[in-house]
């Protein structure tokens, strides 16, 4: 492959160990190369140990992208989850969510709308 057909976002940090992740089908082959900068994590209070998984994945979102705004904002990017629904939340009816569901999908929507399934 040609420097031409490589995307590259950012120069890679040269100490920053990278991560070739790659997948392969009868069809198909393709691969990502990642490098991982900053990590964000947290345990959940006891009352979100109760959230049911889909406020849970929104406020695992939600966490992820305030932890990396000052990254994130004016740049376009993919959110990636495990969580089906979650490609759908923007599309959802205002009055089906709980508050805090509104409060955190708004935060969210102001950097992106771009999320996407991935098995999990």
């Amino acid at each position: 492959m040609g420097l031409i057909q490589v995307a590259i976002l950012a120069h890679p940090h040269p100490i920053t160990p990278l991560t070739l992740v790659t997948d392969a089908s009868t069809a198909a082959m393709g691969a990502v190369l990642q490098q991982r900068v900053e990590d964000f994590s947290r345990k959940l209070s006891p009352a979100q140990k109760s959230y049911i998984a889909y406020d849970r994945e929104v406020l695992a979102i939600y966490e992820a992208v305030k932890f990396s705004r000052n990254m994130l904002v004016a740049r376009h990017f993919t959110i990636l989850t495990e969580d089906k629904h979650l490609h759908f939340a923007f599309h959802q009816k205002k009055d089906k969510c709980l508050r805090r569901q509104l409060n955190h999908l708004a935060f969210i929507f102001n950097f992106t709308t771009d999320i996407r399934h991935i098995s999990g």
